[in-house]
């Protein structure tokens, strides 16, 4: 059973910003859904993995999601996860982890 938080609609910017933050338990996997909404514009975006909150690892390089296009993510053996995007559109994020998720999720409109 998962504990689901959605954003529906989050503005990204041109210029790369943070627009997600989960912070919880490493053993305790995290599911991301990211919906790009423009019918036109592609999404940037990446994720980042941090055990101290302060360094940042790219988890992958940055990806593009085609127009009305989204992906599913699982996030997991790092305590702190961030989601960068850019593009200038608007996008719906959803994020969930197990019930026992002790953590927090955070939606940044940037």
């Amino acid at each position: 059973m998962f504990d689901v938080r959605t954003q529906p609609r989050i503005a990204v910017a041109l210029a790369e910003g943070t627009v997600l933050t989960v912070q919880g338990p490493a053993a305790i996997p995290k599911k991301v859904h990211i919906e790009n909404l423009d019918q036109a514009n592609t999404l940037s975006y990446k994720f980042q993995y941090s055990d101290d909150n302060v360094s940042w690892t790219d988890v992958s390089p940055t990806t593009t999601l085609a127009p009305l296009g989204d992906v599913h993510i699982d996030l997991t053996a790092h305590i702190f996860h961030r989601l960068r995007a850019a593009g200038d559109l608007d996008i719906a994020v959803e994020c969930g982890a197990r019930v026992a998720f002790t953590g927090t999720i955070s939606f940044l409109s940037i």
